[in-house]
Parts: C-alpha cells; structure tokens; sequence
C-alpha cells in the first residue's frame, strides 16, 4: 500500500503524532480503511462506503459545527496519516462530549498510537474546550480500544447488555468516560517516566 504522505498545518501535537483536519486527499486512505473488515470490525459503520459516500462525509465534518471536531491522525516523523480521532456531540453546558476513532494502517497497530493520539485529544478537551467529562463506548470484544481508554484514565461506567449486533451475535457494550482529573493524574505519571 502506497503511504500517503501530508504536508499541512499541525493543529495539535504529541510527541510522535500530530492531529490536523482531515484532508481531500485523505478521503482515498480513508474510504478503503472504512471498508476493510478488520479495521469496521469494532465500528459503529456497518454498510460499505462508496468513495462519493466518503466525500460527502468530508464535505459534512469539514462544514462541521461547533459541536463535532474530526481530526486525521498523522506520524510525525514521516507525514503518514494513521487513522482518525474526533471528539463528538460536544455539549459546552454540562461540559461533556464522546470520542470516537479509526485506526487503518493495521501495520502500525500496538504500537501505542492510539493512546497518544486519545490523550492529545483529551488535552484540546480539557484546556482548550474546558470540558470536565469525556465519554467512549466499545464492544467488550475490543480488548485494544479498551485497554487504550483506561491507559488514557477512562473508568468504566457500566455495560449496556445485547447492544451491538456483529458476527451473527449481539455484544455487550463498555460505557467508559474520564473526567479531567484523571486524566491529570495519568498525565503526571507519565511525565515521571
């Protein structure tokens, strides 16, 4: 697979990753990542997604309001675009807001990605946004999502029974959500390593 490689603005930055909006030229990685099953498995999109279907999902979340932010997900060392984090159903009054992700270059899997880019994300929530809570949902199958939340300070909340339906079953689903004094904690432990 041929590596796509961006040269645009840093919107946020970690220590290997950056997040900037998503990009026309992206659409391509990304309508192949959204089909591939492997990668749709723990997604909430079940129906395949036409490159034009992909476009007008850019056109909405590039026109997005105030309430929704979708950002690509880049490597710093080599511009390669990685996945996609936003940050959903933003709700400044109660100061809470849900994440969601999608991770397509399977080769750069466990690798920790995801739980820098999870925890660059939760830093706009928190100091920027000045949000206090931010919520995840994942199919309790989805050991690595999972996993990447609580190492973020997610705490699970409860499991909503039969919620998912994938593989000809239904799936229980982990309510997780961290507030931003967990995720403070987490920050000064890692900065202790």
């Amino acid at each position: 697979m041929k590596n796509i490689k961006t040269q645009s603005v840093m919107f946020l930055q970690g220590k290997r990753l950056y997040l900037r909006p998503v990009e026309r030229n992206d659409i391509p990685l990304l309508q192949k990542w959204i089909n591939d099953p492997e990668v749709r498995k723990y997604l909430n999109n079940s129906f395949p997604m036409s490159l034009t279907d992909e476009e007008k999902y850019f056109e909405r979340i590039s026109n997005s309001s105030k309430n929704d932010v979708t950002l690509a997900v880049v490597r710093k060392k080599d511009n390669v675009l990685l996945g996609s984090v936003g940050l959903h159903k933003i709700d400044y009054i109660n100061g809470t807001a849900s994440t969601g992700s999608m991770y397509g270059r399977k080769s750069e899997w466990n690798k920790g990605y995801a739980t820098e880019a999870k925890m660059i994300l939760l830093e706009y929530a928190f100091m920027t946004l000045n949000l206090r809570k931010i919520c995840s949902v994942a199919i309790c199958g989805n050991i690595g999502s999972i996993k990447h939340n609580m190492n973020c300070g997610y705490k699970k909340e409860g499991i909503r029974k039969s919620h998912y339906f994938r593989d000809g079953q239904y799936h229980d689903a982990v309510m997780l959500a961290v507030f931003k004094k967990d995720w403070e904690e987490v920050l000064k432990k890692n900065s202790k390593k």
